[in-house]
């Protein structure tokens, strides 16, 4: 196996941690967003807090997924070509 090789499934693992890494990130944030909700420091009439909270936790997730994968792929480029 060739040096290449070994170094692009290093890479395909680090897109897989940066995806959950936003995962978990983006649920997190709607937790945060719940919580706010429940001790009324945020209060929106029907669907809003739901909305809120689903819009956090999808630009928190790909947010960190696109930038942490972008990352990963650097380091992984830089280790690759030096």
């Amino acid at each position: 196996m060739s040096a290449w090789n070994i170094e692009r499934r290093r890479g395909d693992r680090g897109l897989l941690g940066g995806l959950l890494v936003g995962l978990v990130a983006g649920t997190a944030s709607a937790v945060v967003i719940f919580i706010l909700q429940e001790r009324g420091v945020i209060n929106l009439p029907g669907q809003g807090m739901s909305f809120v909270a689903a819009s956090a936790a999808f630009v928190v997730d790909i947010v960190l997924s696109l930038g942490l994968s972008v990352i990963i792929v650097v380091i992984i480029l830089n280790i690759v070509f030096h």
